[in-house]
């Protein structure tokens, strides 16, 4: 029970990299995504964080529920950095092809 709820809860506040990144849009017009790589080295984090309780849980002979849980929390945080990690360098190689709009430059939209 202990393990099924501590899963739901990773499940539920976790991955930052799924929802804080995006790729850039498609020309023309501005890249429009983010090229901070704050939320994939928090989710990096996160899964070395969730790597190292299962290793040690493992090495103290726990339960298998208490090896398991966090070994999948970690690869589900780690999926979630590597993603991240791709769409941030997208993003940086469009904007440096394609610069942003000036405040000038964008349509009026009414």
């Amino acid at each position: 029970m202990r393990a099924a709820l501590f899963l739901c809860l990773s499940l539920c506040l976790s991955g930052c990299s799924f929802f804080a990144t995006e790729g850039p849009r498609p020309p023309p017009g501005p890249t429009a995504c983010n090229f901070d790589s704050r939320p994939v080295v928090a989710d990096a984090i996160a899964g070395v964080g969730a790597g190292l309780a299962s290793a040690v849980a493992s090495i103290e002979h726990g339960r298998s529920g208490d090896v398991i849980v966090p070994l999948a929390v970690s690869g589900m945080f780690t999926a979630s950095s590597a993603y991240g990690y791709v769409q941030v360098r997208r993003c940086r190689a469009a904007r440096e092809t394609r610069p942003t709009w000036s405040l000038a430059d964008m349509p009026a939209v009414m």
